[in-house]
C-alpha cells in the first residue's frame, strides 16, 4: 500500500511540476485536483 500511496504522490508531483513549466497563470489545475480527490 505505501509503494502505491508513493506513486500516486510522485506522479501528481510530476503533473503539477509540467503544469508549472507551461506557465498556467491561472490556479485551475490545483482546483480541479482537488475537486477530484473529493469526487473519489
Amino acid at each position: 500500500m505505501g509503494e502505491i500511496v508513493g506513486l500516486i504522490a510522485i506522479a501528481w508531483v510530476i503533473y503539477l511540476w509540467f503544469d508549472l513549466r507551461r506557465g498556467n497563470k491561472n490556479k485551475e489545475p490545483i482546483l480541479t485536483t482537488r475537486d477530484r480527490l473529493k469526487n473519489l
